[in-house]
């Protein structure tokens, strides 16, 4: 039995100690028995820690258990108004304080559910964007660079160095019609490692560069692929 007992305290009357009791302190114990949706709420007559005797001051059947477990467990949150809530429903009924009690919890439960939905959603984003491949052209110092990036991170998984301009713009008049095949780019890092990948996107560049020509659809000059646009021959 799941039970949060109270003591406040206080002192009875004389006239309300069970016969033989003498003096005795009143506590107030919330009660609910194992497996069930039933909550009472009891009025202890406590001499020290022994209990003389006891009164169920209310009993309410919820009928579904885990309502009844959230409600014994909001009832435990709010101790201090223990002494109050068994004077006030010993005089009015326990109904008010039950719906009270109901709708927190109902109202709670939902903004846990929201929350939760939230941060499920907010982590399948994040899986998501983990698994967009973008590109990005950067240069440092010495090289003009191109590389590729998981999700929003700012660094890339991969990266290739041109040392001249025009040679990264010749293999990115290529690259660009490439963007359906980064998350197969993505994965072929893993398994064969950057060096692996910057050897046949360059092989692949200069089969597209030869078929281009010899179909005479070639811009010319340093970058064949000027005007390519993607369609296979």
């Amino acid at each position: 039995m799941e039970h949060a007992r109270i003591c406040d305290g206080s002192w009875a009357p004389w006239d309300a100690a069970p016969e033989g009791a003498g003096g005795f302190a009143v506590g107030f114990e919330s009660r609910l028995e194992d497996g069930s949706a039933s909550i009472c709420f009891v009025q202890l007559f406590l001499a020290g820690s022994f209990v003389v005797s006891e009164r169920v001051i209310w009993r309410c059947n919820l009928e579904r258990p885990r309502l009844a477990r959230d409600v014994l467990v909001w009832m435990r949150d709010r101790r201090e108004q223990w002494q109050l809530w068994g004077r006030l429903t010993a005089l009015t009924g326990h109904e008010r304080l039950l719906a009270r009690a109901i709708k927190e919890v109902t109202e709670s439960r939902s903004r846990s559910a929201e929350k939760l939905l939230r941060r499920r959603q907010k982590e399948r984003g994040a899986r998501e964007r983990e698994k967009e491949i973008s590109s990005y052209l950067v240069d440092d110092d010495q090289h003009y660079c191109v590389d590729m990036r998981r999700g929003g991170h700012k660094e890339g998984f991969f990266v290739m160095r041109f040392r001249e301009k025009w040679e990264r713009e010749r293999f990115r008049d290529w690259w660009v019609q490439q963007r359906h095949r980064f998350g197969d780019f993505a994965a072929y890092v893993d398994e064969n490692g950057a060096a692996a990948l910057e050897r046949m996107l360059l092989r692949e560049m200069q089969d597209t560069e030869k078929r281009i020509k010899k179909a005479g659809l070639g811009a010319g000059g340093r970058r064949p692929l000027r005007f390519w646009r993607g369609d296979e021959l």
